[in-house]
């Protein structure tokens, strides 16, 4: 019994560990979605008594958000959905989703370094496996391949 234990956990383990190094050579190349945005302290946004760090949640606001690289150009296609939040009187809020807005901006790679630049931004991303991360404001936002 326990030659099957150790044999199940060293299959498991290599398994684990297999899908790492494939993970590392995902192509830049695609469209990448917003899977999270985060903030550094927990906020009630949608005004349901619960406060949450979660931006998407929260507001409802974001999910039509994505990048697209190109292998053709060194420019991605920046679709960042507006979201328009502001407290009221009596400390609640109100949240209004806007349109995505485009941007087309320059970025380089370089090892697990994605940086977009514009007039209006410069925003280093760290690429591993399928996943874009950026600190923003104190919290985080994700951008996964689809």
């Amino acid at each position: 019994m326990k030659k099957i234990a150790a044999l199940t956990i060293a299959v498991v383990v290599t398994l684990s560990c297999s899908g790492d190094d494939d993970n590392d050579n995902v192509s830049l190349t695609g469209t990448w979605k917003l899977t999270s945005a985060t903030l550094p302290e927990a906020v009630d946004f949608n005004n349901d008594g619960t406060a949450s760090t979660d931006v998407m949640t929260e507001t409802g606001c974001l999910n039509n958000s994505t990048i697209v690289f190109t292998d053709n150009v060194a420019t991605a296609i920046v679709n960042m959905q507006t979201v328009d939040i502001r407290q009221q009187n009596n400390g609640t809020y109100t949240v209004e989703c806007g349109e995505a807005e485009t941007e087309y901006a320059p970025f380089a790679e370089s090892e697990h370094i994605v940086t977009l630049t514009s007039d209006v931004f410069y925003t280093p991303f760290t690429k591993v496996g399928n996943r874009l991360t950026t600190n923003l404001y104190g919290g985080s936002v994700v951008f996964t391949k689809q």
